[in-house]
């Protein structure tokens, strides 16, 4: 059995804030049972949105966005080959993606770690053992970490090359999303300014092409329903005002 973890599989509840603590200090966040209890979506998120901020976890759980027909491909491509990069040019939708995906696993029952933005992933071999004392309580883990197109994220393909023989059990997942063509310079340009540990996982996994998808920019027909769905919710905001009124 592994530390914070019952022999049900379940992670103890008097426990999980010192694994959320652990988690945070190599970089990752843990999605524990209540956090969408804890944390909901607000008028304000939209409002953010509306103002060209990107949709916050939160609000992609409570389906706010528009989600794109890929999603599910995705999935299917992910439980196949068990470990994924998503790549594709700026403004293609990837960390929204990578976040619906996070959200679908969730409520599948899988512990999600995550990071967001540009967090580094630190200390490769730690966070190994991390995991692998997680998935000693019979867990399903998904781990989902966005622009690996840097050096700060580099760690995170050690960590996929070492527990390699788990992966093939199912039992974990690794999505991850990279902006290109950034991530194509990072590893044909700048590999050797990663610690030496993380360049042949690296090399490793960018020479299996089946690993990788690239997502195409928004069709036409999607961007009218992303305008018809912003259009709705428009409306239904000012239904909700004038009965306010």
């Amino acid at each position: 059995m592994g530390y914070g973890v019952s022999g049900s599989g379940n992670i103890i509840g008097k426990d999980i804030n010192i694994i959320i603590n652990q988690a945070q200090s190599y970089g990752l966040n843990l999605l524990y049972s209540n956090y969408f209890i804890d944390h909901t979506s607000s008028q304000q998120d939209l409002e953010d949105w509306k103002n060209g901020f990107s949709f916050k976890l939160e609000s992609i759980k409570e389906k706010k966005e528009l989600r794109r027909d890929i999603v599910d491909k995705l999935k299917i491509k992910l439980e196949k080959e068990h470990r994924l990069l998503i790549v594709g040019e700026s403004g293609t939708s990837k960390s929204t993606i990578l976040m619906e995906i996070m959200s679908d696993y969730f409520d599948c029952g899988f512990k999600v770690l995550y990071n967001f933005g540009e967090t580094e992933i630190k200390n490769g071999p730690e966070v190994v053992k991390f995991i692998e004392e997680i998935l000693k309580g019979d867990n399903k883990i998904l781990v989902a970490i966005d622009n690996v197109h840097s050096e700060r994220t580099a760690a995170i393909f050690y960590v996929i090359d070492r527990l390699s023989n788990y992966i093939q059990s199912n039992n974990i997942l690794f999505i991850l999303t990279a902006r290109i063509p950034e991530f194509d310079w990072f590893v044909n340009d700048r590999l050797n300014t990663v610690e030496e540990q993380y360049r042949q996982p690296i090399r490793k996994f960018i020479q299996n092409i089946q690993y990788r998808y690239q997502i195409e920019a928004f069709t036409k027909a999607e961007i009218e329903d992303f305008i018809n769905k912003y259009q709705k919710e428009k409306n239904k905001q000012q239904q909700q005002q004038q009965i306010i009124h």
